[in-house]
C-alpha cells in the first residue's frame, strides 16, 4: 500500500509540472502578443524566425502538458486504482489521510475518470 505522504509527493509533483507548464504557455502566449504588436518590420527575418520559434515552443508545451500522454495517464490511472481498491475510493483516501491535491493534479485525475472532490483539493 502506497503511503500518504509519499502519494502526496506523487501528487504535487505531477500538478507542479502542469502548473509550470500553464505559466509556460502563458508567457509564449504574451510573448507572441508582444512580438506582433511591434514596431519592428513584419517581414523582418529575425521576427518570422523568433515567432516560429515561440510558436514551435507554445506547441510543445501543449502536447506535452496540456494532453497528458499515453504513460502519464497510465501512470496516474494505476495510482488512483490502486489508492481505490484499498479505500474504495480516491476520495476516501484523501479524506481520512488529511490530503489535499492541486487542482492541476485533480484535472489530470478526471481525464483518467478519477474525479476529485473539491473538499480534497487545494
Amino acid at each position: 500500500m502506497i503511503k500518504p505522504e509519499e502519494y502526496k509527493v506523487i501528487a504535487d509533483h505531477l500538478g507542479g509540472a502542469r502548473a509550470d507548464s500553464e505559466k509556460a504557455f502563458r508567457l509564449l502566449k504574451a510573448m507572441q502578443g508582444h512580438l506582433s504588436d511591434s514596431e519592428i518590420d513584419t517581414d523582418e527575418i529575425n521576427k518570422i524566425v523568433l515567432r516560429n520559434s515561440i510558436e514551435l515552443a507554445y506547441f510543445i508545451v501543449v502536447d506535452r502538458y496540456f494532453n497528458p500522454h499515453a504513460e502519464m495517464k497510465s501512470f496516474v490511472t494505476a495510482l488512483q486504482s490502486h489508492v481505490a481498491q484499498q479505500f474504495n475510493s480516491v476520495n476516501t483516501f484523501l479524506k481520512d489521510s488529511g490530503i489535499k491535491v492541486s487542482q492541476e493534479f485533480a484535472d489530470i485525475s478526471a481525464t483518467v475518470g478519477f474525479n476529485i472532490d473539491l473538499e480534497n483539493i487545494i
